[in-house]
């Protein structure tokens, strides 16, 4: 007997297999050098995320909308996603696990090497990121705001 997957169940299935390998390239970026590791993560998020939503939709043509809006738990620490449908969940889940581990190297950078490198080396990918995120109707950039003036007071 073929055990069949719902249209549902493939949408989740597609998006936790493609977040696996994402995760996978984020655990190969070197943690030494916090600027390096932002700089790469950055990189790695707006490639892959836009390449994955475009994979997404080209798989399950049709506006993601029309799926029925579920309780989305994907198979990943610390995730508790609120109702509604599957890819702007999962790009809002996406999101915020790259301002975390933002926040968290961008911190690192400030207490440890900061003088060593101009500011806009680290914002201006972050902030085009967001821009190329707002193509997919996901402009983060007013969220990268409270994180860069929060790490900045440290100085």
């Amino acid at each position: 007997k073929l055990e069949a997957f719902t249209e549902t169940q493939l949408r989740i299935k597609f998006l936790t297999a493609r977040d696996a390998w994402l995760q996978c390239l984020i655990k190969e970026i070197p943690t030494t050098n916090s600027l390096v590791y932002i700089s790469k993560l950055t990189e790695l998020y707006r490639v892959n995320l836009f390449d994955i939503i475009t994979q997404y939709r080209a798989v399950f043509a049709g506006d993601d909308t029309t799926t029925p809006s579920i309780r989305l738990y994907i198979q990943v620490e610390d995730v508790n996603m609120k109702e509604s449908s599957i890819l702007p969940s999962w790009i809002h889940y996406k999101i915020e696990s790259y301002l975390k581990q933002l926040e968290t190297h961008l911190n690192e950078l400030i207490a440890n090497d900061y003088n060593y490198y101009p500011i806009d080396a680290i914002i201006d990918p972050c902030f085009y990121f967001g821009l190329s995120m707002s193509r997919i109707g996901s402009d983060f950039r007013p969220l990268l705001l409270p994180i860069f003036i929060n790490s900045f007071k440290q100085i």
